[in-house]
């Protein structure tokens, strides 16, 4: 198995987990009649669980392709350090490493940075029953209670 098969299985392993478990959920939801609401709920929380636990092994691995150093020989070739027979900011790392690398830094690192600042800018309107952000936004912060925080 090459580095960049590898890498790829890292990377989008945790998205296939969030597919599988979609569809056996909108499966089971459609046999019991459960209902969209029922699904959404049971989605959003698995989801979560998995992007929380892969986070980490996720961006270390993504990060490994932008990690170039210079070889020792050949001061003036940059190679990726975990992978030194690829030339950075060659048509191969652009087309096959940076390529897979690059949707999912946007999903892990991106977003997460998105979301935050539309809390953190939100204040104390996150609260609102009837605003959008805990509609949209309410599965990171809605079992927290807003009088135990300052």
């Amino acid at each position: 198995m090459t580095y960049q098969t590898k890498m790829t299985a890292v990377v989008y392993m945790p998205l296939a987990a969030c597919a599988l478990v979609c569809a056996v959920f909108a499966v089971i939801a459609m046999l019991t009649k459960a209902g969209v609401l029922w699904w959404c709920k049971k989605v959003t929380g698995i989801a979560s669980m998995i992007y929380t636990v892969s986070f980490v092994s996720v961006v270390a691995k993504c990060l490994e392709v932008l990690d170039c150093t210079y070889l020792s020989v050949r001061k003036d070739k940059l190679v990726m350090k975990t992978l030194p027979e690829v030339e950075c900011f060659s048509e191969e790392w652009n087309n096959g490493y940076l390529a897979v690398v690059l949707p999912i830094m946007v999903l892990y690192i991106v977003v997460p940075l998105a979301v935050w600042m539309l809390l953190y800018t939100a204040g104390n309107k996150r609260w609102d029953r009837s605003g959008f952000l805990l509609s949209a936004l309410g599965v990171f912060f809605r079992k927290f209670k807003k009088e135990y925080y300052y």
